[in-house]
């Protein structure tokens, strides 16, 4: 009769180990130990640069944000809440599998030459924290058009910030 429960206390904890490695991921990340979420991604395409890379703003949103195009050229940014913001440089005129890591004023293939984030940001009356990043990297995947992104930054405050979205990314070319 041990060995059955012994068994069975063992199968259930296996079953609970695949529970949690399969878990859902929330769009969010967690900033100076409080969590923030995430609602939607875009990348700006600007181009190639004098090294004939493509410099590729992008931009992650939480709820509250609004982003809109303004003659085809530039977004602007109304309401309140968070966004981190990162300019990497890629090899193509879209974001790409791969890991992007800071490395200021840098424009090599691969790189973010700089972020920033705001946080309980009213982009209106301009008012709230916005921070540098100083350090890290994202990690993307793209599986068709939805995007996975592992954010694992460092502010210039020297918090952490470390989160994850899964989106789809709307793309503005400015060429």
């Amino acid at each position: 009769m041990k060995k059955i429960v012994m068994l069975s206390v063992l199968i259930f904890s296996l079953l609970a180990c695949q529970t949690e490695e399969i878990a859902v991921k929330p769009n969010s990340f967690r900033y100076d130990n409080k969590d923030y979420s995430l609602s939607s991604a875009i990348v700006e395409n600007y181009g190639k640069n004098k090294d004939g890379n493509y410099e590729l703003f992008v931009t992650l949103l939480s709820p509250g944000i609004t982003v809109k195009n303004v003659n085809g050229e530039f977004l602007t940014v109304s309401g309140k809440g968070n966004l981190i913001s990162l300019n990497i440089i890629s090899k193509t005129s879209s974001l790409e599998n791969g890991v992007y890591t800071l490395k200021n004023t840098i424009k090599e293939v691969g790189t973010i030459e700089y972020g920033s984030l705001y946080v309980d940001y009213d982009f209106d009356a301009f008012s709230g924290k916005m921070l540098d990043v100083q350090s890290g990297n994202i990690v993307v995947k793209k599986t068709n058009n939805l995007y996975e992104i592992s954010i694992a930054l460092v502010a210039d405050d020297d918090n952490p910030m470390d989160g994850y979205i899964k989106s789809t990314i709307k793309q503005y070319d400015y060429k």
